[in-house]
């Protein structure tokens, strides 16, 4: 789904580019819902809950989802369900996708 051009996916994106997160830099889940409902309010509270699925790297549920099989959805790392952080490739497991 695409809006403004933009697709979820890329909202999240921006939103994380916005924010300018270091490593190790813990993001509440309540703010993205907050930033979606000021600046895109026409998105879903769903569509949001989905892309915490597609985007969080170590998330087990996100292999029912079109994840890019190389490493662009690989964005967030889920703490619990209310915090995140940037994924990193370097300390973190490898990202959960797809078993061929």
């Amino acid at each position: 789904m695409s809006f403004n051009e933009k697709t979820v996916k890329q909202l999240f994106k921006d939103f994380i580019a916005e924010l300018d997160l270091k490593k190790g830099d813990i993001i509440k889940r309540d703010h993205f819902f907050r930033w979606f409902e000021e600046n895109h309010p026409e998105i879903k509270s769903a569509a949001i809950s989905t892309h915490f699925l597609i985007m969080s790297s170590n998330e087990p549920n996100r292999t029912h989802y079109d994840i890019d099989p190389h490493g662009k959805d690989d964005l967030l790392y889920q703490i619990n369900c209310q915090n995140f952080r940037l994924y990193d490739s370097i300390s973190d497991p490898p990202p959960i996708h797809k078993e061929k």
